[in-house]
């Protein structure tokens, strides 16, 4: 299966943003989190099925990382103090966001939708593991995790 459109779009986006706003180091692992959400989605990992769900899949976590993206840029431009690593922590956890909807392959039963209610905690575990391989520390982990419980429906932001 070919990726959507959004993929090539956000790669692109990623692509200009980070030629215009870092000189050094450059948040690189951008494109990696990117390939990776591409792969997660498509269920290209063996411990996981392709996304079944009508809205909580590749597209909309693309536009939702272009969106994030988008924010940090503007930052940027503030010249707030976002570092490279800033920029990676922040695009791990949209790209993980919705990846608790994901099935795992002996999962028969129903959509990943049933998972509406406990997804974001699903999501905070997959990133848990998956992210250390891509050199994500204990901390980092812990704001993308953070970052992440952010977007439920649930969350009380003080």
């Amino acid at each position: 299966m070919l990726p959507p459109r959004s993929y090539h779009a956000t790669k692109e986006l990623c692509g200009r943003f980070l030629d215009g706003l870092f000189e050094s180091p450059k948040p690189l692992l951008i494109d990696t989190l990117i390939d990776l959400a591409a792969d997660l989605f498509a269920g290209n990992l063996a411990e996981l099925q392709p996304c079944d769900t009508a809205f909580h899949d590749l597209d909309h976590t693309l536009q939702a990382t272009k969106a994030v993206l988008d924010l940090l840029a503007g930052h940027k431009q503030k010249k707030a103090q976002l570092s490279a690593r800033d920029w990676e922590v922040a695009s791990a956890a949209i790209i993980f966001h919705d990846t608790g909807y994901l099935k795992r392959r002996f999962d028969t039963e129903g959509s990943g939708a049933k998972y509406s209610a406990t997804h974001v905690g699903r999501s905070c575990l997959l990133a848990w593991d998956l992210l250390p391989s891509l050199g994500f520390n204990r901390d980092e982990l812990r704001q993308v995790q953070n970052a992440i419980c952010a977007t439920s429906t649930t969350a009380v932001m003080s």
